[in-house]
């Protein structure tokens, strides 16, 4: 993933325009929010066992809405004669909708699901780093590399066990303490153009594909497993975009845009996927 990523860069002085003219802002600065309505599944299969003495065909998916508002910073600046920009965003914590759910398939017919689906206490903050390369037609040709962290922290709540032979439910509260720390590496290739609408609005367009995205998610239950957690890994295929209409204010310019993504994984038995839509409000500074 990084050799790719580092064999770009090093084209980077080459392909790239000139550096700017003298008395332009060496770093631009730039901060907004974003309002996201985002959904992520992990589904992991694996053999394991419920209340036999051997394993039987298992999975277990985790489910939340990582819905959340986005505040970030960035700076946009040369490096080797290319356009580059660095972000850094993070979420307040929000309590909202998760689930651990495990379904077990016995040898009797009798498929067990067992877990929570309630309420989690969840955070994330994300960095990446986007680097022009060259040009094409107005549009800014690059590579992008990020990274994002989130981690989820279940209360109290019911296991409910479902059988189906023969048909049951039972509810019994847990104490135990869970946490999930999910890590999302990212890279792959960016594109942005911009538009201008007369001397003091402009349309600006951006697009990611993220062909090398890794997730990892971590459990932990400190009260079933001491000093240890549980990670399994996925691979997949990222995408988004992000539509804004500017307007240029002395050297202050304000953005107003809708972004949409989404991650889809390359295996059915390692899965990690997430859906997400937004607006953006942002303010840029040394146009």
């Amino acid at each position: 993933m990084f050799s790719l990523i580092a064999a770009l860069v090093c084209q980077a002085a080459s392909l790239s325009g000139p550096a700017p003219p003298p008395g332009s802002p060496r770093v631009v600065f730039s901060a907004g929010v974003e309002r996201r309505v985002e959904h992520v599944r992990y589904h992991f299969t694996d053999a394991s066992s419920f209340d036999t003495a051997t394993l039987v065909p298992h999975f277990f998916e985790q489910s939340y809405d990582a819905s959340n508002t986005w505040i970030f910073a960035a700076a946009d600046y040369r490096l080797a004669g290319a356009a580059a920009r660095t972000e850094a965003a993070f979420t307040p914590r929000v309590t909202t909708p998760g689930s651990d759910l495990d379904t077990f398939f016995d040898p009797s017919g009798d498929v067990i699901v067992s877990g929570t689906d309630g309420l989690v206490s969840l955070r994330s903050w994300a960095v990446a780093e986007r680097l022009g390369i060259t040009t094409w037609r107005g549009w800014t040709i690059g590579v992008t590399v990020g990274y994002r962290r989130s981690r989820a922290d279940f209360p109290p709540d019911f296991v409910v066990v479902t059988h189906t032979i023969p048909p049951s439910t039972t509810r019994t509260l847990t104490t135990d303490h869970e946490t999930t720390i999910s890590q999302v590496v990212e890279s792959g290739f960016i594109g942005a153009a911009g538009w201008r609408l007369g001397d003091a609005w402009r349309l600006s367009a951006s697009v990611d594909a993220l062909p090398i995205t890794r997730a990892l998610l971590t459990v932990s239950l400190p009260e079933k497993y001491p000093g240890r957690g549980t990670t399994a890994a996925a691979s997949a295929f990222g995408a988004r975009g992000r539509l804004a209409i500017e307007r240029l204010f002395r050297r202050v310019t304000v953005g107003l845009g809708a972004t949409g993504g989404g991650v889809w994984s390359y295996e059915l038995s390692s899965g990690y996927r997430a859906q997400s839509a937004g607006v953006t409000l942002y303010l840029r500074a040394g146009d």
